[in-house]
């Protein structure tokens, strides 16, 4: 464990297989997974979990870990059994566990849709139960908001975003990360005015604003075809991401072009 968490994980993997071939047991074959999923041995790390399973199949620690792995290799048909699984066997104690279930559940069903168009609804319906239960969560309404963009419902998304946004109560980061989405969708729908009008807002409420925001500003007007402000907006982007990290060069290169 202090391996893991000095970010040793070699060693870390070292020490817990050692520990296995001393002595078989559940927590374990637990540390274990975390190690591997922190190597990015995905496969590996479901192994691990599944042996817990053995023991416990009920185990919501595992069938969750297990979902996540599968999301984010994109095989979301697991990862929605595995979701399913881990919700149904959480007990009410672990109401944030479900919460957060909960959500992966509706997550992946809209990932599903482009086998089955059911698919949609059902998410559609998980997230509004699960705004029913825990209120406008900013995380979920923005991934609400991206399911009604799939089935065409813009206008829907935007109405959905816009209170979030302007709730106070609500973390500023969170604020302006769906302020992001808003203004991305508007960029979809050609809507300038509105792209304006969050980021007024955004100046006028005092938002630190990010360089993912001007990004997503420049983005946004290009989508529009007004290319001049696309570049102004990559530029401030540029300048304000100091660890080079996304590839703004690339879209202030593509604007410029």
């Amino acid at each position: 464990i202090i391996y893991r968490k000095l970010s040793m994980f070699d060693s870390a993997l070292a020490c817990i297989n050692k520990q296995l071939e001393i002595r078989k047991h559940p927590l374990y074959y637990i540390e274990q997974g975390m190690i591997l999923r922190c190597l990015a041995r995905d496969k590996e790390a479901i192994s691990s979990f599944e042996t817990v399973l053995l023991y416990d199949s009920k185990n919501v620690f595992c069938l969750s870990e297990i979902a996540n792995i599968y999301e984010e290799i994109g095989k979301f048909l697991p990862a929605l059994t595995y979701y399913r699984k881990a919700y149904d066997n959480c007990s009410k104690e672990e109401a944030e566990e479900k919460e957060t279930l909960h959500a992966g559940i509706a997550r992946v069903l809209q990932c599903l849709n482009v086998t089955d168009a059911n698919y949609f609804k059902e998410s559609e319906e998980m997230y509004k139960t699960y705004m029913e239960s825990y209120g406008p969560v900013p995380n979920i309404v923005y991934d609400y908001a991206e399911l009604l963009v799939r089935m065409n419902n813009a206008k829907g998304a935007l109405s959905l975003l816009k209170p979030c946004i302007m709730n106070e109560e609500n973390d500023k980061g969170k604020r302006q990360m769906c302020a992001r989405q808003y203004i991305h969708i508007c960029g979809l729908e050609g809507n300038q005015s509105k792209i304006k009008e969050m980021f007024s807002y955004l100046v006028s409420d005092n938002f630190e604003i990010e360089a993912r925001t001007y990004a997503m500003l420049g983005r946004a007007y290009f989508n529009c075809g007004n290319i001049s402000l696309a570049i102004a907006n990559f530029e401030k982007a540029t300048k304000l991401d100091k660890d080079n990290k996304p590839n703004y060069y690339g879209d202030l290169m593509e604007a410029e072009c």
